[in-house]
């Protein structure tokens, strides 16, 4: 074939269309021949576990394989030899992160909710037996059993460091904190950079440590936990992920969870310089990676399992139809574990090399497995599909977007609902004692954005993995009761609204979802209810909730606000900031037909359309409204623009799960961009279309 040429259009056209298969099948990296077939790597085992299976670890003494379910806050523990779940062990919310100490068969688990301590677990008796106060949002452990020394690595949701907590693991104590943006540190030097470590590994012939710095290096400490190095420009240069180490090979592997076509970086470990950059193609993100030191195979977890040969630096054969959170490998058995978030599933792989070398045949497109939720009401989720929603989490490794915090101020939510379990992070409440909802208003907007996806029950919410603030202003919604308010009340309102988007943004959350308006704003004066009427049409005036969206700006938190309804244009502030703001987005709806709803005000400030119901009565039993989550563990259908910007607000925290370092006005940018006209557009006044959550997320990966 290399002795006959072709014509050059006949040669570019051919590579054109093998370009274009291999995007439209998605099938990632492939490069080369091997000494490695594909049909001696097999999936022999599917082991059902927790709801969002993520880190996962290997005890080879013991041949016990522990994975965190994140949304349901356990660990379970399998039997390698069985294949079975043998049990499973309540730990604390969010578990990331997980490493095992073979010397003293304790299992350290990171919960990355903050506030959360390290969890540690007896191997014996698979019991919590200690909890360690670490730093905020712990992310990643690593383990030195020669030192019994475990470093956990504190990913963002704090500025500062800590970012390396080191425990001493005969004790259960922190002996050290390693810092970052210090004046000592070799690394950043006086510059006090932000600092976002994630992924941690440890050498064992060295002893030094490699942590993962989100901001494209990798810091390496040293025995006396010290910083001495980094390697930079990793991954492509910018915002990597994933790790893994061949100690026999002396090679490190970096990859990128965060943007597309960044390549794999291939470190030597005794020089520190980058000796391979292995390109990945089009919509390739690397969720995890694994390293069996006896073959020298690294499995990679993206949109599939890829098996990279380490010798040759190629990958062998197809992808293994494996969409992967965590990547674990039993050296002495050769069997590689991967967590599947996407099916709640652990899938255990068979790698035996075959007797022979034998070049790899040319691979038959292998179609990956979707993202499409199986929740038994999802057929109902019109809205979903509108978006693109299972399109939009194809992007992520094992359909699994990083977790983003959510405030939601409204009329609260039900804390007891099982959709919710696991989901609401904090509350805080204006009226009452608790953030229980007893309107539904709250409720039914916390399912749209993170009802648990893939549980058996009911349906699924937009973010799979979201952590909600909910934040509760009333028991009723304000458009609901206007009639019965006065100047004083609604003004009253204005300054509660503007409290809790400060009280969000002070809370760290990234997003903010607000299903309510005012016509006023309020200045106020000495006393506690000396209210001042202020008129937000007007650029001179600075009331309270105009301040508390510019507030919210400084910090690079987004809003996201329903317009008002029937061109009741008096109600639709904070909304209308969108006009003046980047951080604003104004919401109106669409209907199944993707129309304008009938109720949906129109008007220069609207920025964006999502489903919100075709405005007919939503007890005909047709899907035209929204299905949502109801109170008392219910389901409940209810439409309006309240319904269309929490739609927004969920495709808006997947964007910044694609993507941390989204400004405001990138995101704002984005989804006007990327939306999807109108069937028809009146008078150019709704917006730039309905939002598309699949074309969104694509372009924040790129962005």
């Amino acid at each position: 074939m290399h002795a006959k040429r072709f014509p050059k259009w006949a040669s570019f056209l051919f590579y054109v269309l093998i370009l274009l298969s291999l995007l439209v099948l998605n099938l990632g990296p492939r490069t080369g021949t091997s000494a490695q077939t594909a049909s001696s790597i097999s999936i022999i085992a599917t082991i059902p576990v927790g709801v969002g299976p993520n880190g996962i670890a290997v005890n080879e003494n013991t041949n016990r394989i522990y994975v965190t379910n994140y949304s349901d806050n356990t660990v379970s523990v399998i039997d390698g030899n069985t294949n079975s779940v043998i049990a499973t062990v309540p730990v604390g919310p969010g578990p990331s992160g997980i490493d095992v100490n073979p010397l003293t068969n304790r299992i350290y688990v990171a919960n990355h909710n903050a506030g959360s301590p390290l969890s540690v677990i007896n191997g014996e008796t698979n019991t919590v037996v200690a909890e360690i106060p670490v730093d905020i949002n712990a992310f990643g452990v690593g383990i030195n059993p020669s030192t019994n020394r475990i470093y956990v690595t504190v990913h963002p949701g704090s500025s500062h460091g800590p970012y390396v907590d080191v425990i001493d693991g005969a004790t259960d104590t922190i002996v050290s904190t390693i810092n970052c943006g210090i004046a000592t540190d070799p690394v950043r030097g006086t510059s006090g950079s932000y600092c976002s470590p994630t992924q941690v590994v440890v050498d064992p012939t060295t002893g030094k440590v490699y942590v993962h710095d989100y901001n494209a290096m990798v810091v390496v400490i040293d025995n006396t936990d010290t910083v001495v190095s980094a390697i930079t420009g990793v991954g492509g240069g910018s915002n990597d992920y994933a790790l893994g180490l061949n100690p026999i090979s002396r090679r490190l592997y970096v990859g990128s969870n965060i943007r597309l076509n960044l390549p794999l970086s291939v470190i030597n470990l005794d020089t520190q310089e980058t000796v391979a950059s292995i390109p990945l193609l089009y919509n390739s993100l690397v969720g995890s990676i694994g390293v069996n030191t006896d073959l020298n195979h690294i499995y990679v977890a993206m949109n599939g399992l890829y098996v990279l040969d380490g010798a040759t630096n190629t990958f062998l054969g197809d992808p293994l139809p494996v969409t992967g959170g965590g990547v674990a490998v039993n050296q002495t058995t050769n069997r590689v574990y991967v967590a599947s978030p996407s099916t709640n599933t652990v899938v255990v792989i068979e790698d035996t090399p075959p007797p022979t070398p034998t070049p790899t045949p040319t691979p038959t497109p292998t179609l990956l497995p979707t993202c499409e939720p199986t929740d038994p009401q999802w057929p109902q989720q019109w809205n979903m599909r509108r978006i693109d929603l299972a399109g939009a989490l194809n992007q992520f490794p094992g359909c699994f977007p990083f977790p983003v915090t959510i405030g939601i101020i409204d009329t609260g939510a039900d804390l007891d609902h099982p959709e919710l379990a696991g989901r609401i992070y904090r509350t805080a409440t204006l009226v009452g004692d608790n953030a229980n909802d007893i309107n539904g208003h709250g409720t039914h907007i916390a399912g749209i954005i993170a009802a648990i996806p893939n549980n058996g029950i009911g349906i699924a919410g937009i973010h799979p993995h979201a952590r909600l603030s909910i934040y509760k202003y009333s028991d009723q919604p304000l458009n609901l009761v206007k009639r019965a308010l006065n100047r004083d009340t609604i003004l009253q309102h204005a300054y509660d609204i503007a409290f809790l988007i400060r009280e969000a943004v002070d809370n760290g959350d990234e997003v903010i979802s607000i299903s309510t308006g005012v016509p006023y704003d309020v200045n106020l004066t000495l006393g506690k209810k000396a209210f001042t009427f202020c008129n937000p049409d007007k650029p001179s005036c600075r009331g309270e909730l105009r301040l508390a969206v510019e507030y919210a700006a400084e910090h690079g938190v987004v809003i996201v606000a329903a317009s008002p309804e029937y061109q009741k244009e008096r109600y639709k502030y904070p909304a209308a900031f969108a006009a003046i703001y980047n951080n604003v987005i104004a919401v109106t709806a669409s209907t199944p037909s993707d129309t304008l709803a009938p109720y949906s005000t129109t008007g220069a400030f609207i920025t964006i359309a999502a489903p919100g119901g075709a405005g007919t009565s939503c007890l005909g039993g047709e899907d035209d409204c929204i299905l949502s989550l109801g109170l008392d563990g219910s389901y409940a259908e209810n439409q309006g623009t309240s319904m269309a910007a929490p739609h927004v607000t969920g495709v808006v925290a997947l964007m910044l799960s694609a993507n941390s370092t989204l400004q405001p006005a990138d995101i704002k940018f984005i989804i006007t961009d990327t939306a999807t006209d109108f069937a028809t557009l009146p008078d150019g006044s709704a917006g730039a279309g309905i939002i598309n959550a699949k074309v969104a997320v694509l372009a924040a990966m790129q962005r």
